[in-house]
């Protein structure tokens, strides 16, 4: 498969000019400024095969995450994928009693020593930019009311099988703590 990859965030006008990821974000030639659900998405309906929704459906309340989905369906075309991670807060649950800073590598892949917040829980589940905790039931409802048919639950980035799918999950990061969904247009 030819992976022709278009991002599209507003990244750039968060990054201050001279850093380096915000010299690396200018040198993108993929790259598209845009601000999600100031209007559609710039696209045609039907422009691509695959949409990758990595650790951005947080960001939003319930009914304008919604909308961006049913955008994301609108710019897929027809047997589409699209692959969305986001913070796992059953994983944050599950590791709770261990959270602390000094075992962050271990269950998070995280390394921040000065980082004066006691628990990652704390630090990236509840960042201050989210306005949604997601569960698998969640992120399945979202799926569903935005028109995806054939949802599945990924564990890590290993969505095997599917070469839209494939190329999509190898785009994913912070794996340890994601939790990973698909659905297809039908």
């Amino acid at each position: 498969m030819d992976e022709v990859w278009t991002n599209l965030d507003d990244l750039h006008s968060q990054l201050p000019e001279g850093t380096g990821a915000r010299i690396a974000l200018d040198q993108e030639i993929n790259y598209v400024n845009f601000v999600l659900l100031s209007d559609p998405m710039p696209f045609e309906e039907g422009a691509f095969d695959g949409v990758t929704l990595s650790h951005v459906l947080e960001h939003f309340d319930a009914q304008d995450g919604l909308k961006l989905l049913k955008d994301c369906f609108r710019v897929l075309k027809p047997g589409g994928h699209i692959l969305i991670s986001v913070p796992n807060a059953t994983y944050f649950r599950t590791v709770y009693p261990m959270d602390k800073n000094s075992t962050w590598p271990m269950l998070y892949e995280v390394s921040d020593p000065k980082n004066p917040i006691p628990t990652f829980h704390e630090a990236a589940l509840w960042f201050d930019q989210h306005k949604a905790i997601l569960t698998d039931d969640a992120v399945w409802s979202y799926l569903q009311m935005a028109g995806f048919q054939q949802i599945v639950r990924w564990f890590g980035c290993d969505v095997g099988g599917n070469e839209v799918l494939d190329a999509l999950g190898g785009t994913l990061n912070r794996i340890p703590f994601s939790l990973v969904m698909s659905g297809r247009k039908g």
